[in-house]
């Protein structure tokens, strides 16, 4: 049949049949639609934290030197990409260790900053707000803690090693307790269980006989105990010179702890309740400066997450070609917020009452990325 006859008008009997047949033609497709719609929910990953251990990399981790690396560009800097357990996933190879479990975590690697000013930015990747000098923000720990306390007698929060962003207005149950190194554990009669005295060392030695792998480790035990937020800071990463091998001493500590802590908590089956957070206030520059280093850069940088809920062995979003800006899929630092109060089922929209009479909310906007749990 050609154009001109399909075009020609119907019979009344042909209209009626045509038309019941496109209608039901729509609600098979409609049925089809949300069959579709139920099973794509159904395959997604629902958010299951109990508990979140933050890593802050004081100083500003270099993106591309670690979770994305630039191949043949001017920015790659020393070292080179690595494959990891995570088909299409690449690192650098300063972490061969962690390449191996890549599986269990995510990168992003579009996260967008605004300040390049070490105290600023660190309020704002702490807390999801900019800072202003009329009040102080609580960090994301004690928002955490101010919403999901410990169930058992234990603290909410503690800090191993540095002095982390604190409660304020949510008030003191919600401060951390400081811990300045690992055997300090040994001091609070409510954590003596959790000391590393009986550990096998073969376990301290795959997690690495150093005081960051045994933070690592012990960070394990306080969440096993029911602490609710661990953070560990880990000072060293503001290399405005001799980046390369400065790096490569951090990830001598860092590559077998991270490694092996992922690696127990997913066999032990803890992984899917404890967000694994490894962020920095900022990135830092694709150039490479006269002192063989890169200075602050906040226009786009990565992190990495694990566990909670979240999907391993993905990349959200991605950098230009040398790191510089973001590409795809940019995410802020309010959307990094609500993806950890996503995976933990906190409302991050709540207001709480502040010093200065205006209700706040425990983060400042932004969308979980949902794309992490699926």
């Amino acid at each position: 049949m050609s154009f001109l006859e399909s075009s020609l008008p119907m019979s009344r009997r042909g209209v009626l049949a045509g038309g019941v047949g496109s209608l039901l033609s729509i609600a098979a497709a409609d049925r089809l639609a949300k069959a579709d719609d139920v099973a794509a929910k159904s395959a997604s990953k629902a958010p299951s934290a109990e508990h979140l251990l933050l890593f802050w990399c004081a100083g500003g981790l270099s993106h591309v030197d670690s979770w994305d690396p630039k191949t043949g560009r001017p920015s790659q800097g020393e070292f080179e990409a690595i494959p990891t357990s995570a088909p299409g996933v690449e690192i650098t190879q300063i972490f061969p260790l962690l390449a191996k479990q890549m599986h269990h975590a995510a990168l992003i690697r579009s996260l967008v900053g605004v300040t390049p000013d070490h105290i600023r930015a660190t309020h704002h990747l702490q807390t999801s707000y900019e800072m202003t000098p009329d009040i102080v923000r609580p960090g994301l720990c004690s928002v955490v803690a101010h919403e999901k306390p410990s169930a058992v007698d234990v603290p909410s929060f503690i800090a191993l090693g540095g002095q982390p962003l604190g409660a304020s207005y949510l008030g003191p149950r919600c401060e951390p307790t400081l811990l300045a190194r690992t055997s300090d554990v040994a001091k609070h009669e409510r954590l003596a269980a959790c000391n590393l005295d009986r550990v096998p060392a073969e376990t301290i030695r795959r997690y690495g006989d150093n005081e960051f792998g045994r933070s690592c480790l012990l960070a394990k035990r306080l969440i096993e105990a029911g602490v609710r937020c661990v953070q560990i800071h880990r000072n060293g990463f503001d290399m405005h010179a001799q980046i390369f091998p400065s790096l490569r001493r951090q990830a001598e500590q860092l590559d077998p702890a991270w490694s092996a802590l992922l690696a127990d908590l997913a066999e032990s089956g803890l992984l899917a309740k404890t967000l694994v957070l490894v962020l920095s206030e900022f990135g830092r520059t694709p150039k490479i400066n006269k002192a063989a280093g890169r200075d602050h850069h906040a226009p786009v940088f990565s992190c990495l997450l694990a566990g909670g809920g979240t999907q391993g062995g993905q990349v959200i979003g991605s950098s230009d070609a040398d790191g510089a800006q973001p590409k795809s899929r940019p995410v802020t630092v309010s959307d990094l917020h609500a993806t950890v109060c996503h995976a933990l089922r906190i409302d991050g929209t709540k207001e709480v009452p502040t010093p200065n009479g205006k209700p706040m909310r425990l983060i400042d906007g932004g969308q979980p990325v949902r794309e992490l749990f699926v």
